[in-house]
């Protein structure tokens, strides 16, 4: 139930986000962001990736998500942030924080972010 007073937030407002740190991973956040899209289809949805990737990777997620998804590149100083080449895990260490994804997301429109995992 709201506190009284309170009206629930404008759907449009809201981001949904996520990041991975490779190709492979790219797939599996893609699909958990179109879950929440099933039952919020006004929402954003991102994932946040290396610095660089987003052009390269762009077409990919659009094909998965029918352009609901859109990625972001990181700021180059996130690229130390992720794991080696050969330790990919598929997620950022600092997703939230480090990051500041909440303000990123601010700047872009949307007053409210929740991030998700695979």
């Amino acid at each position: 139930p709201m506190a009284a007073g309170c009206a629930p937030p404008e759907e449009a407002s809201i981001a949904f986000f996520g990041a991975v740190d490779s190709r492979p991973y790219l797939f599996y956040m893609v699909i958990s962001l179109l879950s929440a899209h099933r039952f919020h289809p006004a929402a954003g949805y991102f994932v946040l990736v290396p610095p660089g990737k987003a052009a390269e990777w762009e077409g990919y997620a659009a094909s998965l998500s029918e352009g609901n998804v859109r990625l972001l590149d990181l700021p180059e100083e996130a690229e130390g942030n992720f794991a080696a080449t050969e330790e990919r895990t598929g997620y950022s260490r600092f997703t939230f924080h480090r990051h500041a994804v909440p303000q990123l997301l601010i700047r872009r429109g949307f007053a409210y972010s929740i991030n998700m995992d695979p």
